[in-house]
């Protein structure tokens, strides 16, 4: 809710917000970056802002979310080049993707919003022109030029940016999703199918890989392929709840000879869905479990997730 708020400007009440996360996960430290930021985006704030960033960085945060912290700090003080050296250094790969490109785009002199994306495509393309690419900004243009409908652009900004990762499985999978959005579903397959061969895909990235394939193969009528690589990327990430929530889903449709309710059950019997790990470390997931179940009219497993997650 306090991303939501933040994305669209409503400043007001958004305190309220993070005073009740904070209530959740007291000392949090994404917590207080949330602060910070909403103290940041109030003009007459930003003194406060800083004060929250610094305590901050006195204490000792999670590698991805130091560089964040300091960035922003950066960013505050005006100082845009310290702010992108942050964002482009050692921890660059463990950092919250949407934050850094957003931290990015401000770095850079984009509008935060991102309303105006033709500009903030223009202003990329004039960076990255003057040889200070990364494989981030590549993934940015990659979106942009995706909302413009450019797709060739798309493709070739993909394709360079897997010339900038150590791990190339986002860039395949963002072209396999680019050949489905031109309606070219054996090429995505073949994108998929290369991105989940690769030897080095890293833990995470195959999750989604798989992911994304099962997607596809389910929109083909391969029921049994997207089952087995649900299952996969399930046995890869067992408490993910956003992949049991896919699952869930999966069988309520499909079935695929098991019944939403009885996996859900095991789910939470073998401890892979934790409602209060979930609410505390994830609270975007918790909602998203809670909302399927409802609409899967299991409505006394949503009661019971919802009220042992809250601790109600």
């Amino acid at each position: 809710k306090v991303e939501l708020m933040t994305r669209t400007d409503r400043q007001v009440g958004i305190l309220d917000v993070i005073d009740g996360w904070s209530r959740l996960a007291p000392g949090d430290p994404e917590v207080l970056y949330a602060r910070a930021v909403h103290f940041h985006n109030e003009i007459e704030a930003r003194t406060r802002a800083t004060a929250v960033l610094d305590d901050l960085q006195s204490t000792r945060l999670p590698k991805g979310l130091r560089g964040i912290v300091a960035a922003r700090r950066y960013l505050i003080s005006g100082d845009a080049e310290r702010a992108l050296s942050e964002l482009t250094g050692p921890d660059r790969e463990v950092m919250e993707p949407a934050e850094a490109f957003r931290l990015t785009a401000l770095a850079k002199g984009l509008k935060e919003s991102g309303s105006d994306t033709e500009a903030a495509t223009a202003a990329m393309e004039a960076s990255i022109a003057c040889g200070r690419a990364s494989c981030w900004d590549w993934f940015c243009l990659v979106s942009w030029y995706g909302g413009l409908r450019e797709f060739d652009k798309a493709m070739s900004a993909a394709w360079n940016a897997m010339g900038h990762a150590g791990d190339v499985t986002p860039a395949l999978s963002e072209c396999g999703r680019l050949a489905i959005e031109r309606g070219d579903l054996a090429a995505a397959r073949q994108y998929y199918d290369r991105a989940i061969s690769n030897s080095g895909a890293t833990h995470k990235t195959l999750v989604h890989a798989y992911i994304h394939r099962a997607d596809l193969l389910t929109k083909q009528g391969d029921i049994d392929g997207a089952s087995e690589d649900y299952r996969r990327a399930s046995e890869l990430a067992p408490e993910d709840p956003l992949i049991l929530t896919k699952l869930l889903r999966f069988y309520a449709k499909h079935s695929h000879g098991r019944e939403p309710r009885e996996f859900y059950l095991e789910a939470r019997k073998s401890g892979a869905l934790d409602p209060r790990r979930c609410a505390n470390t994830n609270w975007g997931a918790f909602l998203s479990v809670t909302k399927t179940l409802v609409d899967l009219e299991m409505r006394d497993a949503a009661n019971e997730f919802l009220s042992t997650g809250l601790e109600i």
